[in-house]
């Protein structure tokens, strides 16, 4: 969340496309990067078992770790806006600030998950150890969207209740 945003879900949005961005190609580069030092722990005689064994189980639980922290970074920025949307006052201009910007967010979320299935085909086996970052970003317009509306309904809702 961002300090002073007044509960602008359009600013949180874009904090969204770009945070989810950058985990979701910085996941598999590490894995490869990491990947080979592991091949090289392997390989070295200058290791101990030990430091192999740790070496290998921190190279496989990697991929599983990072997607689920992507997952859960998506859900709680999700649920965040739209407490933020809820709880912080706002000026009624937002809502239409919203709602305006709301498309230019789905076009740039589409952009960005373009530019992922790009990215993804460069580093196919990375990325393919990484499912739920894959569905995330194969489907990121969709999820902006939702989010979107939910905070939406939560700017509205609010004025309505008086609250």
């Amino acid at each position: 969340m961002t300090c002073g945003s007044k509960g602008n879900v359009t600013v949180e949005l874009a904090l969204i496309i770009a945070i989810v961005f950058v985990l979701a190609v910085a996941g598999p580069v590490f894995y490869k990067v990491f990947s080979g030092i592991n091949d090289k722990i392997q390989t070295s005689d200058e290791f101990v078992p030990l430091s192999k064994s740790i070496s290998q189980n921190h190279i496989t639980q990697f991929p599983a770790i990072w997607d689920n922290v992507i997952m859960i970074i998506l859900l709680g920025y999700a649920i965040a806006v739209v407490l933020a949307a809820i709880y912080i006052d706002t000026l009624p201009v937002f809502g239409v600030i919203m709602f305006m910007s709301l498309p230019i967010m789905l076009v740039v979320s589409m952009a960005v998950s373009n530019a992922y299935e790009s990215f993804q085909s460069s580093l196919p086996t990375e990325t393919a150890l990484m499912p739920w970052t894959v569905y995330i970003m194969n489907n990121l317009p969709f999820m902006i969207l939702g989010i979107g509306i939910l905070g939406a309904i939560a700017l509205y809702g609010k004025r309505r209740l008086g609250a």
